[in-house]
């Protein structure tokens, strides 16, 4: 038996799973923090790699001489480097859209890799983190009931009247929805299917250190999904995300002028 088989609360489950899984972690697969400084280019093959080569070498050769051929050379060059640059980007992005034809989401990355980004500065909030976030998680769990009372005040505009049925519909146990028992190869077929493109949640576990695991931490996985129905408990830290408030228009701080976006 399992350290994790070994509790029965699945709040003990969990916590002991998160906790040797992250040790683990932290000792073979440390987070190493990488700054990118420029986009990747896929585009760029031997031919302009040389071409770049022999533009660098005019123009060390112009600053050391000074000397108006070779500056005039450099020139040539760094204007022909320019030329098959645009010339590779945009064959590449003609054969990418081409390939992912059927595939929007490869398609809208190959898109965004060609806009210029926005300059990303830090919003300074006139209140402390926790307030703010208090009145965002306010505003947006009270979407569905706000949009209730309008959908109601519409349709007594419009003198709609739902006919509401007058004997609620009884049905046997054996047709009642009930919960059953997932199986490993349940939770198999859903970690394969996660797609690694997207931001990880706040343990900051990507989505492809979870499928390279997949075959030793789906047991235990299971495990503690079954006691969670058994018990009709759902653990605490799977109710926890991080949602990253996105600007539409007006007050940054107003809570209606923001989208949520689950990272």
């Amino acid at each position: 038996m399992s350290v994790i088989e070994a509790f029965d609360n699945v709040e003990d489950k969990l916590y002991t799973f998160n906790s040797l899984f992250t040790q683990i972690l932290d000792q073979l697969a440390p987070l190493k923090t990488v700054q990118l400084r420029t986009r990747p280019t896929p585009f760029i093959d031997d031919n302009i790699r040389a071409l770049m080569k022999t533009r660098n070498h005019w123009q060390k050769l112009a600053r050391q001489t000074n000397d108006p051929a070779a500056w005039s050379g450099y020139k040539n060059f760094k204007q022909e480097v320019k030329r098959e640059l645009r010339i590779a980007q945009r064959n590449f992005v003609e054969h990418s859209i081409s390939q992912n034809a059927n595939d929007t989401n490869a398609m809208w990355k190959t898109i965004r890799s060609c806009i210029p980004k926005k300059s990303a500065s830090t919003r300074v909030y006139s209140d402390d983190d926790k307030t703010v976030a208090n009145r965002f998680n306010q505003f947006f769990t009270s979407i569905g009931e706000i949009t209730n009372k309008k959908i109601k005040l519409l349709a007594n505009e419009c003198g709609y009247a739902p006919v509401q049925p007058t004997v609620s519909p009884e049905f046997p146990p054996a047709e009642q929805f009930t919960f059953t028992r997932v199986h490993c190869q349940d939770i198999e077929k859903i970690v394969s299917s996660l797609a690694t493109n997207k931001a990880p949640g706040i343990d900051k576990l990507p989505a492809r250190v979870i499928k390279d695991s997949a075959p030793v931490i789906i047991p235990f996985i299971t495990s503690i999904i079954n006691a969670s129905l058994i018990t009709s408990t759902f653990p605490d830290d799977w109710k926890i995300a991080e949602v990253s408030p996105i600007l539409k228009e007006g007050d940054f701080e107003e809570a209606g002028n923001n989208r949520p976006i689950s990272l």
